[in-house]
């Protein structure tokens, strides 16, 4: 079965969820948790298979006002991660800066939204929201182009082309 994967500038996320009002980028976690999960399943991967991308996103919808379930969500992701670069024969690291920024962004956000809309902290959310955001979508980039059954899917101004 083919499975498509998708090339993503991640300044069309960052953009996308700026312009959605951040809505948009529940969604692009909720695909690239999905892509994740559908590598694992046409490789053999038991793991990433039995992934659930909706219970992602709800973490991360909690996470903005208890932020632990963010946290570990964004651990899952960076594990997930390494293990789709594993596949695709990359260097596999870990990304143990993104529950960090996860962290970072939504105690920002929740301290902000608390405590009256500091503009310090709101920028210091999306600055690391976005960096997170950057980082996922860079390494998931790499493992698709590199991913050789993956069908590149190109819509206008969302996606890059690959070779």
């Amino acid at each position: 079965m083919q499975r498509s994967m998708k090339v993503r500038t991640p300044a069309a996320v960052i953009g996308l969820s700026i312009v959605t009002l951040s809505v948009y980028q529940y969604v692009w976690y909720y695909r690239v948790n999905g892509e994740m999960r559908d590598l694992g399943a046409a490789r053999d991967d038991a793991d990433l298979a039995r992934s659930k991308p909706g219970l992602s996103v709800l973490a991360l919808i909690v996470g903005a006002l208890v932020v632990i379930p963010s946290i570990v969500s964004m651990a899952r992701a960076s594990g997930r991660i390494a293990r789709c670069e594993r596949i695709a024969d990359l260097d596999a690291g870990s990304v143990p800066a993104l529950p960090v920024l996860v962290a970072i962004a939504s105690g920002a956000g929740l301290v902000s939204s608390v405590g009256g809309a500091a503009v310090g902290l709101v920028a210091v959310a999306l600055v690391a929201w976005f960096w997170a955001i950057t980082l996922i979508q860079q390494r998931l980039d790499a493992v698709w182009r590199r991913t050789q059954d993956a069908t590149i899917a190109t819509e206008p101004g969302l996606l890059v082309a690959a070779s």
